[in-house]
């Protein structure tokens, strides 16, 4: 019972809530308690009336959960909410700004949301913070008094839990509450503090997987092993694998050296994946789609990359079980573990080649820790989700191209953004079978495949920004003659910290039998339409991330998942452009018609004045005709009047 002067305490920023018929109000200086800024500004109830209305507050169980409801519902008008404070919902209560002296509790501090003749009390309230759900600000310090959730009707507020006790003291992490409320995009968002509108109610999605801890019993077992069958041993049996040998690593070890893996490397390894508890302090969550804000970025240091490999090289991940590159136990997510690329099946060649790749970055990281190194330099993990632009209402011009040299690697040019052409499960067969441009770059940058940790398959809204990945191996070949031709120094320069290397992981349509019309859909509108914003997605980057204007890109899509190199070479160019880059690297590697016709259709579209728009209008009215060169369909619908164009 509030009553007679007396203040209850619910936790910092609370709303005080009496049970005498008072209603929720504020009051002078001297009777206030629990404001949120710290300004003593919020109340008890005693100290003011809300109005000429008397409000009768009585209790009735939703769900299981004490509620409060107003026996009077007053006259009501739906007013304008304050900054931080929660949009009440299908109910008359009255939350306007209004003078000083009747402001309730704000989030921002500002003081500028007010109960204001209020014919209900507002629908969610602040609390303990063990009690917490929705929270405006982020700090997930939001919740219903007393684990009642204050209802209208019946109707559970957004953002409330229906068991207050199921949060934890810690409600925030990463932006995922650890309880019933968690973040997420769309219809089901409540009205956040930050204008973000990205806290929801429990509906709208169940808390995020946490990344469940390595074994460190591997670790151990593998530790005292002075040869390559006890160290086979040690992993197969208290490893979490299914397969049978590690025949590829031998090979590896074979061609590397024995002699110093054993003696120096492999202690090294186990030190590094058990350190893993020291170094995450926090558990690590799954980051899917329904993640926002700043929960779609993750930032390790080097050091916890490296111990994330070391765990994955022991075979340490528990519920990771390798299956064809995803997990037995939760397929959304990528394989981390190594198991796939040391046994003795799938493409010995290659997965030999990438276990010697691994050995080198082992190596250099051993010599920088000797050396004093802390290896705190950073490596960020972003899953950068964007919507569509109206493509045939932009006026955006299209940007220079430079076609660079036939068999150049895109990886040489490490000062421009760099697309990864991914699979959907970020890296594909890195650490397993795979050998063409996704996987050699990951295997060549190991610190890459730290995002199979965390991301599950992009959706087609989005794409993968990694950046700060160093390239530790140099590789020699191509698919199944892939060959480590060693170590490499990788000479990016570090600005403020941070090594100046990025990536942009963007998945392109697979034709391989997938579709009915075979590589003939992918002319049409809705599947150009899908490439479109697909590179869109992985070409705006953050500007946060400070990545380079110039966009390093080639072949996307157009190898094993048999797509048409010259129509994906003009879906990148419509999208890099809309997404403001500067200009275009392209690298065709082994396709002579854009070597030689792309550069000129490129430079004829621009001296016409074609903008984005023109380009799109033409790629999605599906007037292409499979079977003619698409550079010469170009040439043909924009009268450019370029001859000997290529098949």
């Amino acid at each position: 019972m509030v009553g007679g002067g007396t203040h209850v305490d619910v936790g910092k920023g609370s709303l005080q809530v009496s049970t005498n018929g008072k209603g929720v109000g504020t009051c002078a200086r001297h009777q206030c308690s629990n404001a949120a800024s710290g300004n003593s500004r919020y109340c008890s109830l005693d100290c003011m009336d809300l109005g000429e209305q008397d409000h009768h507050v009585q209790r009735f169980s939703v769900m299981g959960v004490v509620s409060l409801k107003s026996a009077e519902m007053g006259s009501g008008i739906h007013g304008i909410v304050g900054k931080g404070s929660l949009q009440v919902g299908a109910c008359r209560t009255v939350v306007v700004p209004c003078a000083p002296h009747q402001c309730f509790n704000v989030a921002s501090g500002s003081s500028s949301g007010c109960i204001f003749e209020c014919g209900d009390l507002a629908e969610v309230v602040p609390c303990a913070r063990r009690q917490c759900s929705n929270a405006a600000s982020g700090t997930s310090r939001y919740c219903s008094l007393d684990c009642v959730d204050l209802a209208v009707g019946g109707a559970l507020a957004q953002g409330c839990a229906p068991v207050c006790s199921s949060f934890a003291e810690a409600a925030c992490v990463q932006g995922y509450p650890s309880g019933n409320v968690a973040t997420c995009v769309g219809d089901g968002c409540s009205n956040a503090g930050d204008g973000s509108s990205q806290y929801c109610s429990i509906s709208c999605m169940e808390a995020p997987s946490v990344v469940a801890a390595p074994v460190l019993k591997v670790a151990e077992h593998a530790r005292g092993a002075t040869n390559w069958g006890s160290l086979e041993k040690a992993i197969l049996k208290n490893g979490c694998t299914q397969v049978r040998d590690l025949q590829c690593l031998h090979m590896a070890l074979n061609k590397f050296g024995e002699d110093l893996f054993f003696t120096t490397l492999l202690p090294f390894i186990c030190d590094e994946a058990a350190s893993y508890a020291h170094l995450f302090s926090d558990p690590i969550f799954v980051i899917d789609e329904r993640a926002s804000g700043p929960s779609r970025t993750v930032e390790w240091s080097q050091r916890q990359c490296l111990s994330i490999l070391c765990n994955a090289f022991l075979c340490a991940w528990p519920g990771r079980t390798s299956d064809n590159c995803n997990s037995v136990e939760q397929p959304d997510l990528p394989s981390i573990n190594f198991d796939e690329m040391m046994h003795s099946q799938g493409n010995a060649g290659a997965q030999v080649a990438k276990c010697e790749m691994f050995l080198h970055y082992v190596a250099k990281q051993h010599q920088r820790v000797q050396n004093g190194d802390l290896l705190a330099r950073p490596v960020t993990f972003v899953r950068s989700q964007r919507k569509a632009p109206n493509w045939q209402a932009s006026q955006a011009p299209l940007c220079p191209i430079t076609v660079r040299p036939l068999h150049e690697s895109i990886d040489a040019a490490k000062d421009l953004l760099r697309v990864d052409f991914a699979n959907e499960s970020v890296g594909g067969a890195s650490i397993a079978y795979g050998c063409v441009q996704e996987e050699i770059m990951f295997a060549c940058h190991p610190e890459l495949n730290c995002a199979r940790l965390i991301f599950p398959r992009m959706r087609e809204n989005e794409a993968f920004i990694l950046c700060g990945a160093e390239q530790f191996a140099e590789p020699a070949g191509y698919a199944f003659s892939l060959t480590c031709a060693g170590p490499y120094e990788d000479k990016s320069p570090v600005v403020n910290g941070r090594l100046r290397s990025f990536v942009t992981a963007i998945d392109a349509m697979d034709y391989r039998g997938h579709y009915a019309q075979g590589t003939n859909g992918q002319y049409s509108r809705s599947f150009v339409d899908r490439e479109l914003q697909k590179a869109f997605a992985g070409f705006a980057v953050p500007k946060t991330l400070d990545a380079p204007s110039t966009l390093g890109t080639g072949n996307w899509g157009a190898g094993a998942f048999l797509g048409d190199a010259s129509l994906k070479a003009l879906v990148q160019w419509a999208a890099a452009s809309e997404a403001g880059l500067v200009d275009i690297h392209y690298f065709p590697f082994d396709n002579e018609v854009l070597h030689r016709d792309l550069q000129r259709i490129s430079e004829g579209l621009i001296a016409k004045g074609t903008t984005v728009r023109a380009l799109c209008a033409w790629l999605l009215n599906g007037s292409m005709q499979p079977g003619v060169p698409v550079l010469k369909q170009v040439n043909d619908a924009f009268q450019l009047g370029l001859e000997e164009l290529g098949a």
